[in-house]
């Protein structure tokens, strides 16, 4: 299994992984194993990236999707994919898979909407066609 690095831009999100974290945050500690730091950093990529979950959970907030997660890092700092799936109708759900919603169980420096990340797969990723 390989190692992919992919460039992104961080965007504003609407702030929805901020409440579903802090009023269910014993739900994610135990998907990521460590108390995750409030809300996820949307970041744009420059192609789909489909997620590969290592592993999913119920949404807390809305009982007709599922939290897809994978492990990654962004700026070099251990990090998770979350990518939400209506039940039911994948690859519905989320921003798709040009926006990837990343998590951590720290704050990340630097992080401001324009500024760009290095995020970094576990796994090779499709090449462009």
């Amino acid at each position: 299994m390989g190692r992919s690095l992919i460039k992104g831009t961080v965007q504003v999100g609407l702030q929805h992984f901020t409440r579903r974290m802090t009023e269910h945050a014993q739900v994610f500690e135990e998907a990521f194993g460590c108390l995750p730091y409030p809300g996820t950093i949307n970041v744009r990529v420059d192609r789909l990236i489909e997620i590969q979950p290592t592993s999913s959970i119920r949404d807390p907030v809305d009982g007709q999707q599922e939290l897809l997660i994978e492990a990654c890092l962004i700026n070099g700092l251990p990090a998770f994919r979350i990518r939400p799936s209506v039940i039911g109708n994948p690859g519905a759900g989320g921003h798709g898979d040009d926006i990837l919603e990343i998590s951590s169980c720290t704050e990340i420096p630097g992080i401001a909407p324009g500024v760009e990340v290095m995020l970094e797969f576990f796994r090779d990723l499709p090449i462009e066609a």
